[in-house]
């Protein structure tokens, strides 16, 4: 009898430390799988943000190629307009030097 309630004391013993090493085991298992969400939401989160400068940075660009396509058709203005200029500043001498030429004649 007293070998049996040894026995029984000794199995209670170990089935308390294989529970204690069971809780431990389902504790690592928890944090691991915890420690594995977080990596995964950092990672989400990381290819977020990537994706957001890789649009911010294609919408500068179209912006950069907006501005350099209005700055050439500025300067296609000016430069339309300078040669528009310099003809009425030829017609304007034309028009002077015919004037003169008729006065000359009259």
């Amino acid at each position: 009898a007293t070998e049996s309630r040894a026995a029984a004391v000794q199995a209670r013993k170990e089935s308390e430390a294989a529970r204690k090493a069971a809780d431990k085991s389902h504790a690592a298992a928890l944090k691991a799988r915890k420690e594995a969400e977080a990596t995964r939401a950092k990672q989400e989160a990381a290819r977020k943000s990537a994706e957001e400068s890789r649009a911010k940075a294609e919408a500068a660009r179209e912006k950069a190629v907006a501005a350099r396509e209005l700055a050439d058709s500025n300067a296609a203005d000016a430069e339309a307009k300078r040669v528009a200029s310099d003809q009425a500043a030829a017609d304007s001498e034309q028009a002077r030097k015919d004037a003169e030429e008729s006065r000359k004649i009259a």
